[in-house]
């Protein structure tokens, strides 16, 4: 096990490392392959229904963001996105995507209230304590 996921994270590596992660989402679209891979297209279909519920001009945060795949369903929003550098650099992720800030979840540097809906999608299971950060989300 620890060999595979040593392998995952050289590959997510080079893959960022040789800038052909958007490359790979555009090839994806074309093929009509799921935007983030099978794996996770049960949770894409659910996140455009919930994008639904967001109401124009609402403030929303995609909280751990990764590489944002869910911004598009939010372009009646206002739509700001952050994650955590460490983390980032860590697994090799693009750190060169502009998110709106960077953060530990459980200090947002934002004001209360600031947010009308919270997006943290597979990043609870990655942090230290869950129960911070989901207080963190609700004030």
């Amino acid at each position: 096990m620890t060999e595979t996921l040593s392998l995952y994270k050289k590959i997510i590596r080079r893959i960022s490392a040789e800038g052909l992660t958007d490359f790979l989402y555009i090839v994806a679209g074309r093929i009509d392959y799921p935007l983030n891979g099978f794996p996770r297209y049960g949770v894409d279909e659910f996140m455009k229904i919930v994008s639904k519920q967001v109401k124009s001009g609402d403030v929303v945060l995609d909280a751990g963001a990764g590489h944002c795949p869910y911004k598009e369903l939010f372009n009646h929003a206002c739509y700001q996105s952050c994650d955590y550098m460490p983390v980032l650099e860590e697994i090799g992720g693009n750190t060169k995507i502009a998110h709106t800030f960077f953060c530990d979840l459980e200090e947002i540097p934002r004001e209360p209230f600031t947010y009308d809906a919270v997006v943290c999608n597979q990043v609870l299971e990655h942090v230290k304590h869950p129960g911070k950060v989901i207080a963190e989300f609700y004030r």
